[in-house]
């Protein structure tokens, strides 16, 4: 078997809203760019409400929005250390996934993050779902965060293998398998 490179993660987007999930990506993707020295990129879409009577009104109603959605962006940078480099981007969209893509292959994304809300079938059947939606579509790796992440870093994680018995699969195979978590690091 060749050895191949590891991946190179420079650029992170983080696309966020004002949900749970979103909090928990930011969070994952402080701790990748503190580990990795990383550049951010926070990203939130607008989407369009409905429409409200009279001109006046729909402008007052556009100016909230966008207040609201920079104050979004600046709460969440401001959860970051100087440290590390972090820009912020505002899009309108009908559908987010659009967007989100749009700036991955602009600002040339090494990784997506985004939030996931695990929503119902039925519910997914009908409105979409921006992760999905992004993660069939990136010009790059993506991430979606659906629950609060540990707080340990990578290297203090144990991972096991994938399968029902979680043993590798040569040693599966032989009269010494491997047990959970005992494996060489």
């Amino acid at each position: 078997m060749s050895q191949s490179k590891p991946y190179n993660i420079h650029r992170i987007l983080i696309a966020i809203d004002d949900s749970q999930p979103a909090k928990w990506a930011v969070d994952v993707g402080l701790g990748l760019a503190e580990q990795i020295a990383g550049k951010v990129m926070l990203l939130h879409v607008i989407e369009p409400r409905p429409i409200v009577p009279g001109r006046e009104l729909a402008r007052l109603a556009a100016s909230v929005l966008r207040d609201q959605a920079e104050a979004l962006l600046m709460q969440a940078r401001l959860s970051f250390p100087l440290a590390v480099e972090v820009e912020t981007a505002l899009r309108d969209g009908v559908f987010p996934a659009p967007e989100i893509l749009a700036v991955a292959k602009e600002w040339k994304a090494d990784v997506i993050i985004l939030g996931t809300r695990g929503r119902g079938r039925l519910e997914e059947l009908v409105l979409g779902s921006t992760a999905d939606a992004v993660m069939r579509r990136s010009p790059c790796p993506v991430i979606t965060v659906a629950s609060e992440p540990k707080s340990q870093s990578i290297e203090q994680q144990e991972w096991t293998g994938v399968g029902s018995d979680c043993a590798d699969p040569i040693s599966a195979h032989s009269d010494s398998a491997i047990p959970c978590g005992d494996g060489p690091n």
